[in-house]
């Protein structure tokens, strides 16, 4: 009945015949099948996006059918159901959709000041153009909502793959390109908006984040706010531990103590413990604090490696 229905274009109706399946690879074919008309479509983005059948396709369907604004709106309304694994996908997914419709723009913006180089564009990718003729874009901003790049930086930040780390950091240089009227704040600690993602994404590029750590440690000790001295420290350990240097990262991590991950920012001493060939101090810091499970799954951990 389900593969009917989905056949006939009703994959809402079918949902409730294909949910108790346990074959994910079946379900989802039939689901990547199912002929697109309006309403459909609306079906198939609730089904597979929020009931989490099939997140990537549906998230793809968003994307091509209603554009970056919704887009947005659906990653910010789907993300805290989906796994940390999903969430990634589909953040690098928009961040790609937010490079390729902005380097379409700032093409045409080039192409109309300078139109003798259109020869030369086609070879040319975003970042070089951004470079090349920084004055032209300058001159013509913006070439997309600001808003949606605001958004892009914060969701960029679940990226991954070093294609869509490179996609954000160009995306915030262009943002450093931007009227002052445009230069949107964000959340502490990235106050100012793009040269701070710039810093940070330029630390997971390069996979240096001294740096970068060292103006947020700054950050934090110039900062008169308990929240904001710990949004800044926990970011510093989530860069050191996604660059490598996990000693370091416990380091902040047990000089923030029991408020480690009140700006829900860094994982918990737990997983960063796994990831130390010594855990001793935060071992220590653990039976301290009486807390016996994680002391116990860093240790079993330890046992079994």
């Amino acid at each position: 009945m389900g593969a009917a229905l989905t056949s006939s274009g009703h994959p809402g109706a079918a949902w409730t015949y294909l949910q108790p399946l346990d074959d994910t690879h079946f379900v989802r074919n039939l689901l990547e099948q199912t002929p697109r008309h309006e309403e459909s479509i609306a079906e198939l983005i609730q089904v597979c996006l929020f009931e989490r059948a099939h997140p990537e396709f549906g998230y793809a369907l968003v994307l091509q059918e209603l554009g970056t604004c919704q887009a947005i709106s659906a990653f910010d309304s789907a993300a805290p159901a989906l796994s940390r694994d999903q969430r990634t996908s589909l953040a690098e997914k928009l961040i790609d959709h937010i490079y390729r419709e902005l380097g379409q723009s700032v093409r045409g913006a080039i192409l109309r000041a300078r139109p003798e180089v259109e020869a030369e564009l086609d070879s040319v990718q975003l970042g070089e153009l951004l470079e090349r003729f920084r004055d032209e874009i300058r001159r013509s901003t913006p070439h997309l909502d600001a808003t949606h790049l605001v958004s892009a930086m914060r969701i960029g930040r679940q990226a991954v793959r070093l294609d869509s780390l490179r996609q954000s950091l160009i995306l915030s240089r262009y943002g450093q390109l931007l009227p002052d009227l445009l230069q949107y704040a964000s959340e502490v600690p990235f106050t100012a908006t793009y040269p701070d993602h710039e810093r940070y994404f330029s630390a997971l590029v390069s996979g240096d984040a001294r740096d970068a750590v060292a103006h947020l440690r700054q950050q934090a000790s110039l900062s008169t706010s308990d929240s904001d001295r710990s949004a800044a420290l926990e970011l510093a350990v989530d860069l050191l531990l996604r660059t490598g240097n996990s000693q370091a990262a416990a380091e902040i991590a047990l000089s923030l103590g029991t408020e480690l991950g009140a700006a829900g920012i860094a994982p918990g001493l737990l997983e960063i413990g796994t990831q130390l060939t010594d855990p001793k101090p935060i071992l220590d810091f653990l039976k301290a604090q009486h807390d016996v499970l994680a002391y116990a799954a860093i240790r079993l951990n330890q046992a079994i490696r």
